[in-house]
């Protein structure tokens, strides 16, 4: 179970009685631990400093960034939130301003479809 956020902004969704809706759908609630997780830096969660893609460590600052180091950084990120078991597409790729861009398709234990990435909402499309 997750807690329902808002899609505009990832802020939570809090009902017009000012009360939290939990999501029990599986899907819809690793599409919602997906978007926390790439929204978390590794290490800024006092509770769990596992937590979150180790944008410092492996990716910021570098002068040279390595798309493919990237790529399967993301990967781990992706395999490792239940219920994924395959990730179907990821593509990573740097703008000239060098803004760090990653799309991603992956596929759940119940067969559904979850994609998102930095310039998407995570949808889920159940097969």
């Amino acid at each position: 179970m997750s807690i329902l956020l808002q899609t505009t902004d990832g802020d939570l969704d809090l009902t017009s009685d000012k009360k939290l809706t939990l999501v029990t759908d599986a899907a819809d609630a690793c599409a919602i631990k997906l978007l926390n997780k790439f929204r978390s830096v590794r290490g800024e969660w006092f509770l769990d400093t596992r937590v979150g893609v180790p944008y410092f460590e492996s990716i910021f600052g570098r002068k040279e960034l390595d798309l493919g180091i990237v790529k399967q950084i993301f990967r781990e990120v992706l395999l490792t939130t239940e219920p994924v078991v395959s990730v179907e597409t990821i593509d990573v790729n740097l703008t000239p301003d060098r803004v760090l861009q990653y799309s991603f398709s992956v596929v759940t234990d119940e067969g559904a479809r979850i994609t998102g990435g930095s310039l998407e909402p995570f949808i889920v499309e159940v097969r």
